[in-house]
């Protein structure tokens, strides 16, 4: 072996080398918990999303679903050339199903995307 790796290896086992090393092993753990800890952080985040994601969506479908059927209703009522207090009686019907699921969809809003919640 050349004279400096021998050099390098003998100065390997003294203990300044031992306590150089143990300190840099004490701050690759500490970067390593600290990119756990932001790792974790952001998946939390992202499942708090899914979740409000989830819950919103699903009420506003039904609500869309009520939708759909209120309006075939009041469609079948005027092509069925029934009597104007009944066109008008689902009609009326219509707008009621229809104000309760706009609201629906205003008390469920799209939540934030995760780039502005994370």
């Amino acid at each position: 072996m050349t004279r400096t790796v021998k050099a390098s290896w003998r100065w390997l086992g003294t203990p300044a080398a031992n306590r150089v090393i143990s300190a840099l092993m004490v701050l690759y753990l500490g970067a390593l918990g600290w990119l756990y800890k932001m790792q974790s952080d952001i998946v939390a985040c992202q499942a708090a999303y899914a979740e409000a994601a989830a819950i919103s969506t699903a009420a506003r479908t039904q609500a869309a679903t009520e939708d759909r059927v209120a309006l075939d209703t009041l469609i079948s009522a005027i092509t069925a050339a029934q009597a104007p207090e009944q066109t008008r009686a689902a009609l009326g019907e219509y707008q009621r199903v229809r104000r309760a699921s706009d609201e629906r969809r205003r008390a469920n809003p799209l939540p934030a995307a995760p780039s502005t919640r994370c």
